[in-house]
């Protein structure tokens, strides 16, 4: 099991759940 591939996957997740976190918080600016 690679290490890298699942710290990658986790670090992947971590920013799609900031991303929504923010978007619920504020509307979307065009980035």
């Amino acid at each position: 099991m690679p290490m890298e591939g699942v710290l990658k996957g986790l670090v992947r997740q971590l920013e799609q759940f900031r991303v929504q976190q923010q978007a619920s918080e504020m509307p979307p600016k065009g980035k």
